[in-house]
C-alpha cells in the first residue's frame, strides 16, 4: 500500500497493484505524510490528521485488504500468469467494494 496526492493536500491510501501492468486501486481513506507509516503501511496513531479516525479500525481494514490481495495471488497460483490485470483489479474491485 502506498499513498498518492489528492487535491485537497492530503494523500489517498491506495493498494498498488503490479501484474505485467501497474494499476492503482484507490482506497475510502486519506491522510497527510506525517499520518502515514510507510514501512508498516499503517496509519500513524499520533498523527494529527489520524486523531479524528478511528485508526485502529482502519488499520485492520487495511491489513485485511492486503492479506486478502495476497491471498488471492496464492490462490491463484499459475494461473494468475493468464490473467489481464484489468480482470484481476476487477476482481479486488468486487470483494474490497461489495
Amino acid at each position: 500500500m502506498i499513498i498518492k496526492k489528492n487535491t485537497n493536500e492530503l494523500f489517498s491510501i491506495v493498494l498498488n497493484l503490479f501484474h505485467k501492468k501497474s494499476r492503482i486501486l484507490s482506497l475510502p481513506y486519506s491522510t497527510s505524510i506525517s499520518g502515514w507509516h510507510d514501512k508498516n503501511m499503517l496509519l500513524n496513531k499520533s498523527a494529527i490528521s489520524s486523531k479524528d479516525k478511528v485508526f485502529k479500525n482502519i488499520n485492520k481494514e487495511l491489513n485485511e485488504k492486503l492479506h486478502t490481495a495476497k491471498s488471492i495471488r496464492d490462490k491463484l497460483g499459475t494461473i494468475l500468469n493468464d490473467l489481464k490485470v484489468e480482470l484481476l483489479l476487477y476482481l479486488l474491485e468486487t470483494i474490497f467494494f461489495k
